[in-house]
């Protein structure tokens, strides 16, 4: 995973690269969820910078609209996602 973030993002701090790798094999193990899957989306949609924003409002590593996810989240009945910790908690 490191070598693959390196390769998208080479200017990527090693700390932030490690913790971004450590966060992906977490929950990929957890939601049994493909990490080559998980690496491909995140360097697709952000090339790994956490901070991207897109034109439309979309953020972080995997570019979160959230606007639409608050609405699920309401209409599931589940907590509703912190914003100042979408933006600053990789591991939120």
């Amino acid at each position: 995973a490191l070598s693959f973030i390196k390769k998208i993002n080479p200017k990527l701090k090693v700390e932030i690269r490690e913790e971004i790798a450590a966060a992906i094999i977490h929950t990929s193990l957890e939601k049994e969820v493909s990490y080559e899957l998980m690496l491909s989306i995140i360097a697709v949609e952000s090339a790994f910078k956490p901070a991207a924003k897109s034109k439309t409002g979309d953020f972080s590593l995997v570019q979160i609209n959230y606007q639409t996810w608050v609405k699920e989240f309401k209409r599931l009945n589940k907590k509703v996602l912190r914003m100042d910790k979408l933006t600053s908690d990789i591991n939120y």
